[in-house]
């Protein structure tokens, strides 16, 4: 061999030698990459730790594919693997896995998962997938036989609506007759709802719209914007749920009057917003245009003295009726407040003795029923005192009879000069 082909036999081992030099670096680098990758898959579980690769574990392996309604995909490609999974150890306890109990390797290999822990035993593990529903399995080591898992696709369940709500207590006690919500063919377009409690009932007129998110949301808590649980008292947030602001039927339950209440309209009476008042046995009924706070309200009236009254007797005595027998009842004397008044629970009558004052009198009755509506009367008259002019004319009087008495003095004394006495004429002789 000559030289020259000597140094290239040279030149060519050094060459190969190099290529044999980079290739092993080459797979110790993409080898190390691995095995942090491994790691980091095996970190994923919640409060997992890697463990060291000198111990030896057990692995808990099981493939992960898809169900849909119920029933498993057909095949078994890998593309009916499902990728990206967590798993989460249950019964940690059970296990002595690293000093804490509760280092595992956990890492997804492509074609199946595997935990891996340094005992042998029964693992649950809950396993997650976005957009699956979440599975709780049991997993035993691995024997030689890879269980399959089956996830379904999570499914939401269908929007809310009013027909999924259940209303506050107040509006379904017993015997109520509150529209059954579940029963609404058209959320849109609610025919005759009814909204009942013991106090009132409502009955809407026009169709109510209970379809959109905010009305539904409300309902829940329904009692906070219609009010009907106090007696006398219908309080309807128009302005929160102006779904509801419509032609209506309003009923109030078990009033004490015992004649025709007034309406209220935010504490007036409004014949523009209420109509075709009626009330018996103690249950009013009323039509209104639209909603808003209705008070039925009492009425009062003075039966004795009659206005512009003109009495001689200082005390007198008060009369009256209100119509709410169960209402707290006041007057006031000239602007005096005279205080309480008892009235009769079964008539409504009411009585009281009057202190007047000479002159011109002004007499004010307010009646305050239990739900805060007032009703109120007011007369006036007059005291004419005829003891001072008795004595006057009693004086009179006696000035009379003494000038009757001295007239009729003066006159005997007058007709007594007037007699004189003639003496006799002489005889003739």
């Amino acid at each position: 061999m000559s030289i020259r082909t000597a140094r290239i036999i040279f030149l060519l081992s050094l060459l190969l030698l190099a290529f044999v030099v980079l290739d092993f670096l080459t797979l110790r680098s993409k080898s190390d990459k691995e095995e942090a990758n491994r790691n980091t898959n095996f970190a994923q579980l919640l409060q997992g730790n890697v463990l060291t690769a000198t111990v030896q574990n057990y692995h808990y392996k099981f493939h992960l594919k898809e169900a849909v309604l119920g029933a498993v995909l057909p095949g078994t490609t890998n593309e009916s693997y499902i990728n990206g999974a967590t798993a989460e150890v249950v019964n940690k306890a059970s296990f002595h896995c690293g000093d804490s109990g509760s280092d595992y390797f956990f890492t997804d290999t492509g074609s199946f998962y595997m935990i891996s822990c340094q005992e042998a035993a029964s693992m649950q593990v809950i396993i997650s997938k976005s957009g699956y529903q979440t599975k709780t399995v049991s997993i035993s080591h691995y024997q030689g036989e890879i269980p399959t898992v089956y996830l379904s696709k999570y499914v939401p369940p269908p929007p809310e609506t009013i027909k999924d709500i259940t209303l506050p207590a107040v509006f379904h006690e017993a015997g109520s007759q509150t529209t059954d919500l579940k029963k609404i063919s058209d959320t849109t377009k609610v025919e005759g709802l009814i909204l009942d409690t013991k106090k009132a009932t409502l009955k809407f007129k026009e169709p109510v719209n209970l379809s959109s998110k905010e009305v539904k949301e409300k309902f829940k808590k329904l009692d906070e914007y219609v009010r009907l649980g106090t007696t006398a008292i219908v309080d309807l947030n128009s302005s929160s749920l102006p779904e509801l602001n419509k032609k209506a039927s309003v009923t109030m339950k078990g009033l004490p009057w015992i004649a025709t209440p007034r309406v209220l309209v935010n504490g007036k009476e409004d014949k523009s917003i209420v109509s075709n008042i009626k009330y018996a046995k103690g249950t009013l009924t009323f039509d209104v245009t639209h909603f808003s706070v209705f008070k039925a309200a009492p009425s009062v009236s003075v039966t004795e003295p009659s206005n512009n009254f003109e009495v001689h007797d200082k005390q007198i005595t008060l009369k009256g009726v209100v119509s709410d027998p169960t209402a707290s009842v006041s007057a006031k004397l000239n602007n005096r407040n005279l205080g309480k008044i008892k009235v009769s629970t079964v008539s409504g009558q009411f009585e009281t003795k009057l202190d007047l004052v000479e002159g011109l009198n002004y007499i004010v009755v307010n009646a305050l029923s239990l739900n805060g509506a007032t009703a109120s009367a007011t007369i006036s008259g007059t005291l004419v005192l005829v003891k001072s002019n008795f004595y006057f004319y009693s004086l009179l009087g006696l000035l009379a009879l003494l000038a009757i008495g001295a007239a009729g003095f003066s006159c005997y004394k007058m007709r007594k000069n007037r007699i004189v006495t003639v003496p006799p004429e002489p005889l003739k002789q």
